[in-house]
């Protein structure tokens, strides 16, 4: 009686056939491994690998052909399997997604809902300002008179001064680095050829319970806005005032959103009768170089990020998360830190390494070919934007939260306008002219 043969590749057939045969073994226990693991997790996309791995291991696809006859190819199981997944997906959330198309895109309407239009943040404003502000806004004239790298603070009542800013030089600079991936490794002029002011720190807790002292403005995490409850850990009660460890009031504001910061803006102008904005991501870079063409506007050494900024390090709380510290130095900061901690660069900007990640007014992930040379805010289509058109918001700066690569002058981030977490906040900037 002949041995049945229980091996999973058959040595009759070609080399590189036997070959193939391995590396899909090998695959597909990856790719289980990664599942699984996902599985435990709760989440969703490591489960279509889980599924794929299966398909991909041999001795299963010898037990499928020995059942209904017929041999799958690797590819064609993967094929199968995504295309299943997709219509699982899709199937299951119909029910509770609606789309339509807002400035050219289609979206989720339950994420958009909410989200400050240009006319929306207008009228806020607008009713703010005739309701509460009698003031002479002509007392915040001095700005326009201040030289580069000079330190004002505009009156937003008698008793409250808004945030301390710096006026930026008129200059040039490469934006962008060969270092980088796709949509930041196309280096390009940038001409800035008129002054603005920078945000000297990032808004800090203090800065922005002023704002909604006076407005009672609730913010993205206390509305669970976009499907999204509380602030990065899904949880109600987790937001600006409770991010999930200990802040202080002069340390920078987490847990709101674009939309949050925008509001914020639209107050502060209301109160002072100037334009304040987010920056561009070309203003930002041009602030967070500081006249540098290094990786970090003091040079390409990570190991003196601990001297500028507050990153990954050995103290990081993200370093019980993710099992290792990711810088060798020493920042003295577990999670946020005050603003203005760490050495100033250059242009007297603080924190433009690290603490928070930063929101620009700048669409999410657009290539930079659209952009040559131009300082303004770039809006783009969702093929321009990297699939996510203006509904992404650019980031810039890293956290306290990133490792030293993320923290680098020109690395980019994107999120979407309504999303936040703790490692986000912002800066402000402010036209001179």
């Amino acid at each position: 009686m002949q041995k049945e043969d229980t091996t999973d590749i058959d040595e009759n057939l070609p080399l590189f056939r036997r070959v193939l045969d391995v590396i899909a073994r090998i695959t597909g226990v990856l790719l289980l491994c990664i599942g699984v693991a996902g599985y435990l997790c709760d989440l969703k996309i490591p489960t279509l690998l889980l599924l794929t791995g299966l398909f991909l291991l041999p001795s299963i696809r010898t037990r499928i052909k020995n059942a209904v006859n017929i041999d799958i190819h690797p590819a064609a199981a993967f094929m199968i399997v995504f295309l299943f997944w997709n219509i699982m997906s899709v199937t299951d959330n119909d029910s509770e997604r609606s789309f339509e198309i807002v400035d050219g895109q289609i979206i989720d309407k339950n994420d958009y809902e909410g989200l400050a239009t240009e006319n929306d943040l207008t009228e806020f404003a607008y009713n703010f300002r005739t309701q509460h502000v009698k003031k002479d806004s002509s007392k915040n004239e001095v700005a326009k008179k201040l030289q580069a790298g000079e330190i004002f603070q505009d009156s937003i009542s008698d008793t409250l001064m808004g945030p301390r800013m710096v006026v930026m030089s008129v200059g040039r600079f490469e934006m962008g680095s060969v270092k980088g991936m796709l949509f930041t490794k196309t280096v390009h002029l940038i001409v800035i050829d008129e002054p603005f002011a920078l945000g000297q720190t990032e808004v800090t807790v203090k800065e922005f319970s002023e704002f909604v002292q006076a407005t009672g403005y609730k913010t993205d995490a206390e509305l669970d806005s976009g499907g999204q409850q509380g602030c990065s850990s899904e949880e109600r009660g987790v937001d600006w005032r409770n991010p999930g460890f200990s802040q202080n009031e002069m340390e920078p504001v987490v847990c709101v959103s674009w939309n949050d910061a925008k509001h914020y803006i639209a107050w502060l102008n209301a109160m002072t009768d100037e334009r304040y904005r987010l920056p561009s991501e070309s203003e930002w870079e041009y602030g967070a170089r500081a006249g540098s063409t290094a990786d970090y506007s003091y040079g390409d050494d990570p190991k003196m990020l601990c001297e500028h900024g507050n990153g990954e390090d050995f103290e990081s709380e993200s370093k019980d998360y993710r099992g290792r510290p990711a810088n060798s130095c020493i920042d003295g900061a577990k999670f946020t830190s005050k603003v203005g901690s760490y050495r100033k660069n250059d242009f007297g900007l603080y924190d433009m390494h690290g603490n928070v990640a930063e929101w620009m007014e700048d669409c999410g992930y657009y290539k930079y070919d659209i952009n040559v040379n131009d300082t303004k805010p770039v809006k783009c289509t969702i093929a321009q934007c990297n699939g996510g058109g203006c509904f992404n918001r650019s980031t810039r700066g890293g956290s306290w939260y990133n490792m030293p690569q993320t923290l680098i002058s020109w690395k980019r981030g994107s999120k979407a306008a309504w999303e936040r977490t703790f490692v986000h906040g912002f800066r402000l900037a402010r036209d001179l002219q």
